[in-house]
This record gives structure tokens, sequence and C-alpha cells, in this order.
């Protein structure tokens, strides 16, 4: 380990000198207001952190399907007990979360048998991708940066049980994926990525690579959430349940996510699967096969990196269909990781070539990075660069919508709302906020015919029909 500290350190400092801009914008209003902001008075309770495990993510179930990320919650209620409602400790915390992934992610290359110049190069990459500024730089990426620490947490202590039981490095193996679990769902498949490198990369039988103590590490935990789950969301699950359509797009954001993490052109929090092209996808998967033709590759390492990958992003399939996230990309790009390291160790290149290439990526990664947090400035530079970025998603217009409309610009805030409902007819709050805007001009008729089609809509909508009853109760009677 002492060999690793200058690299480790190294990882550290270019991961604060990136995100430390971030501590001075405040919060993004996607998300954020409802997670952090709208629950502040439950958030700082003395007992927040404990009590995130008996309530859902997100108060309101979501539109595609129902989460339950207590640990995200738990994290979040520790900020807010310093931080409240100040933006910079909710960004600090996301910052240490990323610098302590990039370091765990050097430690594990190395626990591979990478040597120390290709472990620090992928490292630092990892610390400066541009695809991972959507998890840092917006708070709620909180979720995938936890899952991704815990993920590496877990996969470290399972190196430790190689040589068999061991009980410390097994409580800690199954302490972690349970953390890993409460943070994002997507950690279901920890446990298949497992074995698929103990199967394919260490060639062990399927019988003593998932010996039963090591399948009693993944069930105990599973079984603990699930049933916190159940108390908390009731015997469904949440999910959606898969058909053709929703595979096929699925299918299709694995590819146009690999594009994301090797050839990170345009990055962007999120967007609708259209607004997302295809061909930097279909081009990386070339450059990827390809690979295989390098005569000192590792085509099992290689490979287990790509399928581990496409596991990584497989949770995320039914989700696919409706929004790309970025910050998805978190735990999938830190497999890939090996894949890359891998790639490195395969090009056999000079020393002095190999560290002037790693840096030139590395340096390019930064600044592209640093020119995408820009966008992260203010709520409203925010909210136009996702929405610009993602025409066809009426959910990134009706935020640009809210941001504007915080800001008092009524006709801006308007025109997005218009261009949400263009998009998808449904989209929840749109009416309510266009409702809003009309009380606030004194237009009493077309707020209530608002409220009315946004309850006609969503008849669960709490906000709408309490903002129904003063539109009702202020005007004159008839």
């Amino acid at each position: 380990m002492k060999a690793l500290t200058a690299p480790l350190l190294a990882v550290v400092a270019v991961s604060v000198a990136l995100y430390a801009r971030t501590l001075g914008f405040p919060f993004a209003e996607l998300d954020d207001r409802e997670l952090v902001l709208d629950d502040l008075e439950l958030l700082t309770q003395p007992s927040a952190a404990v009590d995130a495990f008996a309530r859902p993510y997100f108060r309101a179930r979501a539109r595609d399907h129902a989460y339950y990320r207590p640990v995200v919650t738990a994290s979040f209620a520790l900020d807010a007990s310093g931080s409240g409602a100040a933006a910079s400790g909710y960004r600090l915390t996301n910052v240490l979360l990323h610098a302590a992934s990039a370091c765990l992610l050097l430690v594990l290359l190395a626990a591979e048998g990478y040597g120390r110049g290709v472990a620090t190069v992928v490292a630092l990459l990892f610390a400066a991708h541009p695809a991972l500024t959507a998890a840092v730089g917006w708070i709620p990426g909180r979720d995938d940066l936890l899952l991704g620490l815990f993920s590496l947490a877990a996969w470290l202590a399972l190196l430790r049980l190689e040589a068999g039981f061991r009980p410390l490095p097994a409580l800690a193996h199954a302490l972690c994926f349970f953390l890993a679990l409460g943070s994002k769902e997507a950690a279901l498949v920890l446990p298949l990525v497992f074995v698929l490198e103990r199967v394919v990369v260490r060639r062990e039988p399927w019988r003593e690579a998932v010996p039963l103590w090591l399948v009693a590490l993944w069930v105990a935990p599973l079984g603990v959430v699930l049933w916190l789950r159940r108390g908390v969301l009731g015997p469904a699950l949440g999910l959606p349940g898969l058909d053709a359509a929703s595979l096929l797009s699925g299918t299709r954001a694995v590819v146009t996510g690999l594009g994301s993490v090797l050839l990170p052109l345009r990055p962007r929090l999120l967007a609708a699967p259209s607004d997302v092209p295809l061909w930097p996808g279909c081009a990386a998967l070339a450059l990827c096969l390809s690979a295989f033709a390098l005569p000192a590759l590792s085509r099992r390492r290689f490979g287990f990196a790509l399928a581990g990958f496409a596991l990584a992003a497989l949770p995320s399939l039914p989700a696919s269909s409706v929004l790309v996230l970025e910050s998805r990309l978190y735990l999938p790009a830190l497999i890939l990781g090996l894949g890359v390291a891998e790639l490195a160790r395969a090009l056999q290149l000079p020393e002095n070539t190999r560290v002037a290439l790693g840096s030139g990526v590395v340096a390019l990664g930064f600044a592209l990075s640093w020119r995408t947090l820009s966008d992260f400035v203010d709520r409203v530079t925010f909210a136009r660069s996702v929405a610009r970025g993602s025409p066809h998603s009426s959910l990134a217009q009706r935020n640009w919508g809210v941001a504007e409309q915080l800001t008092g610009d009524r006709a801006a805030a308007r025109r997005a709302y218009v261009r949400a409902l263009e998009v998808d007819p449904t989209e929840p709050l749109v009416h309510n906020n266009l409702a809003v805007l009309s009380m606030a001009e004194g237009d009493l008729v077309t707020a209530e015919r608002e409220l009315l089609q946004e309850l006609a809509l969503h008849p669960e909508s709490h906000v709408a029909r309490e903002n129904l009853t003063r539109v009702r109760q202020a005007r004159p009677p008839r």
C-alpha cells in the first residue's frame, strides 16, 4: 500500500481540483428540490439517518417505478444536519465520494495485478472523465456515487476471500453489498459480476466460484433489503414489466453508454433516447472488438470488462426507454476501467510514451469535464443546457420552465411548459405550474382550467388540488 501513496494522492488532487469549483454552485432544482430542499424538515430531524430506512426515496411514487434508497437519503440527512439549505455541503460530499471511488479503483487495479503506472493512469482518467460529471456535479447523482463506492469496497473484500472463508472480510463484503443495495437497485447485478470474474478471469469451476457460504453472504443482505423495501413500498417491487420495446431501447442505451464512456464527445446529464446518437456507441464497440486482435491482450480479462459493463447497465433497461441518464454510467465505467487497464497493458508501449499518452488523455478528459461543469453554475444555465441537449424530453423542458419561473421570468417559463406539453401532454405538474403562472397574473379562470386538466391527468396530485381550492376561494361568487 505504501507504493500507492503517491498515486492515491494524485487521484485525490485531480478529483478535488476538477470538482472544487462546484462547491459554490447552487441546487440545480432537478430532483434536488424534492429530495433535499422540500424535505429539509424531515432531513434535519436527529433520527433522520435512521428513519431513512423506513421511507421511500421519493415521497411520491415515480412515474416509471418506485425507489427505495435509504442509504442515499441517510447521506442527505447527514449533510442536512451540517449544511441545511446550503448546497455546498451536499456538493462537498459528492466530491469526496468520487475521490474515494477513484482511489478504490486504483487499489482494485493494483490488487488485480496491474502495474502502478497503468493503475494510476486509469484511476486518474476515471477521476477526470467527462461522462461522470453528471454523477458528481448533480447532487442527486449521489445514488450512483454511493453505489460505485460500496461496489468497489465489496469487490476488494471479496478478493480477500479467494483462499476461503474468513470472518472479517466476509462481514465487510456482506455489509458493503447491503449498503450498495440500499444505495441503488442496480447493485442486484453485483453477484453476477463477481461470479463472472471468478469463472471467466480466474477460471474457477462453478462450484468453487460460488460456494454456499458466499451465496449466503449475498442472500442475507438482499433478504434484509427486500424485507425493508416491502414494508415501505408494499409487496410490489415497483419495477415495470419488460417487453420487446423496452429491451430494444435498453440494449440501445447500453451501446450509447459505451460510446459515452469511450468517446465522450458530448456529455449530457439526461436525454430522451431519441436525442442520443447511436454512432459513437457503434464506433466504440468496433474499437473494442478490434482490440481483441492485440497479441498481448488477455481476452478473458477484456471480455469480462465488456460483459461487466453491459451487466451493470442492465438494471436501467426499463427506465432507459423513458430517459437516458449519464449518471447511471458510474458503476459500468468503474467495471470498464479494468478493460481499459488491460488494453493499456497489452499495448506494451515504452514507459515514456505510455506516461506521455496517459497524461495527455487525462488532461483532455479534465478539460472536457471542466467545460461541462460550466453547465452546473446556476439553475437556469443548468436547466437550459439539459433542455437544449434533449429537446424530446418533456421532463427537461418542464425543469427549464421551473427554473425560469423561480427567477421570475414568467414568459420564458410558459414557453418551456408549452414545449413540455408538446413532447408529452401528460407530463406531471406542467398544467399545475401553468396555473400558478396564471394565478400570479390574476387570471383565475385560466388557472382553474389548467388545474382541472392537471387533476384529470393526475388525480393524485395534492399540490394541484390545494391550488384549485385556493383559486376557487379567491374567485368572486358567481
